[in-house]
């Protein structure tokens, strides 16, 4: 250490380099750069969107969902908004099983109406 190094509290200069560092810093840069290994996954390529059938109209699940079950479902929670039960999902559940009755009942009318 040389009289013009400043000196912090502790006793050690504030410009010294750890000799300990610098030879890290060697040993990091003369390692040889590491080999990526090939797997089987790297070959296969990976498709990120969906099919364009799927795009156009929205997934088959999707399609059904929206078809047998969602407007059922939106009027069901409209209803428990409003009703606001002790137990929303007994509510809800016990619209959904009558609406399945009734919706039963208007094929089955239909049905014998059809038949005449």
């Amino acid at each position: 250490m040389s009289a013009s190094d400043p000196i912090s509290e502790n006793g050690v200069s504030n410009n010294s380099v750890a000799p300990e560092l610098s030879s890290i810093d060697l040993k990091r840069e003369e390692s040889p750069p590491v080999k990526k290994i090939k797997t089987e996954e790297a070959s296969i390529p990976k498709h990120t969107e969906p099919p364009v059938h799927e795009i156009v109209g929205g997934s088959s699940i999707r399609q059904y969902l929206n078809k047998h079950l969602t407007q059922h479902l939106l009027e069901g929670l409209k209803q428990v908004g409003k009703d606001k039960p002790e137990d929303p999902l007994l509510a809800l559940g016990k619209f959904l099983i009558q609406r399945s009755e009734d919706l039963k009942g208007e094929c089955n009318k239909d049905a014998e109406g059809n038949a005449s």
